[in-house]
Parts: structure tokens; sequence; C-alpha cells
């Protein structure tokens, strides 16, 4: 899970605030701009993209946009803890999505926690 954040921040801090920001809140792929992407980087959108718009909005404005819990709530107009709760889902989603991705990746078929 952490690997797959990581690399997911690493990706979108390449691009401007903007742009990742209004990128990442569409519902919509986001469009990569860049002459020569990491193989990762497209796992990782993908990844990101099997999300529901919800837990994405929430892991880019809590990851990629460096906000706090609380800035992250207010954003999206929940509660605090409710925001807690959608970001742990979120990460979690997450990191099955990008295991899942790597696997198809290297060969394998996608494995089940």
């Amino acid at each position: 899970m952490v690997v797959a954040r990581r690399r997911l921040a690493d990706h979108w801090r390449r691009q401007s605030l903007s742009e990742r920001t209004s990128e990442a809140l569409r519902a919509e792929r986001p469009s990569v701009h860049g002459s020569t992407l990491q193989l990762v980087d497209d796992d990782v959108i993908a990844a990101l993209m099997t999300l529901p718009l919800r837990q994405r909005r929430a892991l880019v404005l809590r990851y990629l946009n460096d906000m706090t819990v609380g800035q992250t709530a207010e954003a999206l107009g929940v509660s605090y803890r409710a925001t807690e709760s959608l970001l742990s889902r979120a990460r979690s989603n997450m990191a099955r999505a990008y295991s899942a991705q790597r696997s198809l990746l290297v060969g394998g078929a996608p494995h089940s926690s």
C-alpha cells in the first residue's frame, strides 16, 4: 500500500498543481502530459481510475495536494470522521487495484487479498 501511494504521489507531483487537480477530479481518465512516462505511471493512473469518484477525489486532495484530513473534509463537504473512513477505503482499494495492475504486467493473474 505504501509503495502504491508513493508511486502515485511521485507521478502526480511531476505535473503542476492546477493541472493534476483538475485532471484527477474529472470522472474520465486524466490525460497525461510529458514526453516519456515510466511504465508504472500508467499502472498508477489505471489503478486510480478504478476507484469510485469520491475515493479518487479524497486521495488526490489528501495526498497529492497535501491537504490535511480536515481540509479534505471541508473540500468534499463531509465530516472529518466520514473523510477518515473514505480515505481508509480509498487507500485499501488503491492498494488492491495497483497490485492487480502490477500482477497483470508480469503476466500473472491478479491475486485477491
